[in-house]
């Protein structure tokens, strides 16, 4: 993977500052829009659950989560902590996909709270380090040889498929999600590409200096896994009635 502060292609660079610098309503709207319409494709009664044992101990992680002040960003406010519970409680598919997040050292909490649905996300300071060391697809990863194949933990794509979680895309991460607060300033995170980039030879990470947001093209020629190179993960989960 090349180094994230000298990108060889930064097309999508200017448009992340500008949106970093002025709030843009439609740009918000926008991003909560696709929020509200992702969704993985597997029926949620394909991955497992919890033990008991398993669920109360993190239900216990993310009350105690939700009781504290983010250190580094600003969670939405109106959050009622037995509603979230009940709603994980309803939705231990879900609850499962949430402690695979937290598991790999992504600290799972609420970004957005929707009429019908709690939007949770990784939140950890830095990508989780969980998922670092992959690369984007399969496609990469069976492309690699040598050191590269040896150190690579695996592929973005594939790895959110296997715990029934979507990959953060670019007007969701930096128009969205890194207004609240102050994410990625060591590590960068593999965002999810569309068809024609990838055709074009070509994927999509984000990460933050200072102020500025930053998103880059990248190669895909050459590319493989790094220690600061991850991604993040968003979740759905439907409010109990």
């Amino acid at each position: 993977m090349p180094d994230p502060k000298k990108p060889e292609i930064t097309d999508g660079l200017s448009d992340a500052n500008k949106a970093s610098d002025s709030p843009d309503a439609e740009i918000i709207q926008q991003t909560r829009d696709i929020i509200g319409n992702s969704a993985v494709n597997l029926s949620s009664t394909e991955f497992p659950e919890l033990t008991p044992e398993e669920q109360a101990l993190f239900l216990t992680t993310i009350s105690n989560r939700l009781s504290q002040k983010p250190p580094h960003y600003n969670r939405p406010t109106g959050i009622v902590i037995t509603e979230v519970k009940k709603a994980l409680e309803a939705n231990p598919h879900a609850m499962w996909s949430l402690a695979q997040m937290e598991k790999a050292g992504g600290e799972p909490d609420i970004i957005e709270i929707e009429k019908d649905y709690f939007i949770f996300a990784d939140c950890s300071k830095e990508s989780p380090a969980g998922h670092l060391n992959c690369v984007y697809d399969r496609e990469i990863q069976e492309s690699l040889t040598g050191e590269k194949a040896k150190n690579c933990i695996g592929n973005a794509v594939d790895m959110v498929r296997d715990i029934g979680v979507d990959l953060m895309d670019e007007l969701t991460y930096a128009a969205f999600f890194q207004r609240l607060g102050t994410f990625d300033e060591h590590t960068y995170n593999l965002l999810l590409t569309q068809a024609d980039d990838r055709k074009a030879g070509r994927i999509i990470v984000g990460d933050r200096s200072g102020s500025n947001i930053r998103i880059y093209h990248f190669p895909t020629s050459g590319s493989g896994p790094d220690v600061r190179g991850g991604w993040r993960g968003i979740k759905r989960i439907r409010k109990a009635v």
